[in-house]
């Protein structure tokens, strides 16, 4: 199952990728966390102008990743906190992902 996933992952990555699906299967198995600065060197995004936003962090949930950077370690938990703004149900990656994990 967990290899399903990878390659559903990996699918949604590579639309977007500027590297080689060799180099970024090996990204995704290191476990590789970029920065925004960061992911504009390996994917074909747009870099738009920085701003502030809120994020939802779980800290039980990041202790699962063996390569959390230290950073997001550092934050304050906010589990239990309300959503500023719910995320978008019609956003593009997330229905491919949805439909590729109905399919498994």
């Amino acid at each position: 199952m967990l290899d399903k996933v990878d390659d559903g992952i990996l699918s949604v990555y590579m639309k977007k990728s500027k590297v080689s699906e060799d180099e970024m299967k090996k990204l995704v198995a290191e476990e590789t966390w970029f920065t925004g600065k960061e992911a504009i060197d390996y994917f074909d995004i747009e870099k738009v102008e920085e701003k502030q936003v809120a994020a939802y962090i779980n800290q039980e949930i990041l202790a699962k990743y063996m390569k959390t950077p230290k950073e997001l370690k550092n934050l304050e938990d906010t589990a239990d906190a309300e959503p500023i703004e719910k995320p978008n149900p019609n956003n593009k990656i997330i229905k491919e992902l949805e439909e590729f994990l109905k399919l498994q």
